[in-house]
C-alpha cells in the first residue's frame, strides 16, 4: 500500500513543475476577459459578454499547452508564457 502512495505521488509530481505557476500561463480566447490557469485540471474563464466566468475543465495537449471549450463553446488555449516564443 506504501508504494502505491509513491507513485501516485511520483505522478502528479510529473505535471506539477516550477513551471506550472498560475503566473507563469497565458490564455486566450475570443473575447476573453479574464482567466486564471495554475497547470491543473481546470481553468477560470470569463469572456467580455459575461458579468460572471467559471472554471472549465481543460485536456492537455503538450507539458506546457492545455485548451477547453467554455459553456457557450468558445474553445479556448492555455499555455506556459515562455513556450509562446
Amino acid at each position: 500500500m506504501r508504494s502505491a502512495g509513491i507513485i501516485i505521488v511520483a505522478a502528479n509530481a510529473m505535471f506539477t513543475t516550477s513551471a506550472a505557476r498560475a503566473e507563469d500561463w497565458t490564455c486566450s480566447a475570443k473575447n476573453l476577459a479574464d482567466y486564471s490557469y495554475s497547470g491543473g485540471a481546470s481553468a477560470y474563464i470569463r469572456l467580455t459578454m459575461f458579468a460572471q466566468g467559471a472554471s472549465y475543465p481543460v485536456q492537455r495537449l503538450s507539458a506546457n499547452r492545455v485548451k477547453g471549450v467554455t459553456g457557450n463553446g468558445t474553445e479556448f488555449f492555455c499555455q506556459v508564457a515562455s513556450s509562446k516564443k
